[in-house]
């Protein structure tokens, strides 16, 4: 159970450190995706995968931040 709670701190960490990015720049996300994916696709083939998972990425971000 120990692994599992750090393992479980190190995602926590991350979301917020991606929520805060994402609040900050509005656009954190893409922002850091598309120029990864660049070397390796091109721009036209890059959007239709990352855009659902900006969507994915939002809604998480709703959901966690949802009670405050």
């Amino acid at each position: 159970t120990l692994d599992r709670s750090s393992a479980a701190s190190d995602v926590y960490k991350r979301q917020f450190l991606g929520a805060t990015v994402k609040t900050t720049t509005g656009f954190g996300f893409a922002l850091i995706s598309v120029p990864l994916l660049l070397p390796f696709m091109d721009l036209p083939d890059i959007v239709p995968i990352i855009l659902p998972l900006v969507l994915i990425n939002d809604y998480a971000i709703t959901i966690t931040n949802k009670t405050h």
